[in-house]
């Protein structure tokens, strides 16, 4: 009779088993996700920032794609300075452990630094700027870094590097913006044409115009 009552109580194959054996899972799997996701958070940032510095270090043609990051990284804090630019104004930030972050987490949201109007970081090193770039692709964001120069007559500026990336371009097309061959093209190209507008562009193929 008891045996008959226990296996009843722990019939595997009935519906009310089967529902709160999911229940249970789900929730241990849950928690154990949101755990891990708390414990990973400040490891995750810190890889997330050692890429943007690379890719700035790339873009000063500091770095390639061989480099050793974690050294490109320590030269980074060496030689750049982190600032804002916020109403025309320049405003280092480099030492700031809280405005440095805030930098950085700028640039890792991507829909907020493509549609910011103000307050919008800025690298520098030496008398190279080096500015962040988002926007939308074909199927996803595209994002980047340039870095410009003041020419010899001090009226303008020229494009000294550019580092572009994708997340979901079509492979030999939009993904071409990833590749060496694409981005040296900018190189030496003025930022602004004779009445202070921006020169640069990036167009959909066809452009008979280079």
């Amino acid at each position: 009779m008891l045996n008959n009552k226990r296996a009843m109580a722990i019939n595997k194959n009935s519906n009310a088993y089967i529902i709160i054996y999911t229940v249970v899972m789900v929730v241990i799997v849950g928690a154990l996700l949101a755990i891990l996701a708390t414990w990973l958070k400040g490891r995750q940032e810190t890889e997330v920032q050692k890429e943007q510095k690379f890719s700035i270090m790339r873009v000063l043609g500091v770095a390639n794609e061989d480099s050793d990051k974690d050294q490109m990284v320590e030269l980074f804090k060496k030689d750049v300075t982190i600032a804002w630019i916020e109403k025309g104004v320049y405003t280092p930030v480099t030492g700031n452990k809280a405005e440095e972050k805030a930098v950085f987490d700028r640039l890792g949201n991507r829909k907020e630094l493509r549609e910011v109007t103000d307050k919008l970081p800025i690298f520098q090193q030496g008398d190279t700027y080096v500015i962040p770039m988002a926007g939308k692709g074909l199927w996803d964001d595209i994002w980047g870094f340039i870095a410009l120069q003041k020419t010899e007559d001090g009226t303008n500026y020229k494009v000294s590097g550019i580092v572009m990336d994708h997340k979901g371009e079509t492979p030999g097309l939009g993904a071409e913006i990833a590749t060496a061959d694409v981005q040296k093209k900018f190189i030496g190209m003025t930022l602004f044409d004779a009445e202070g507008n921006i020169a640069v562009q990036m167009l959909k193929g066809g452009i008979t115009n280079k």
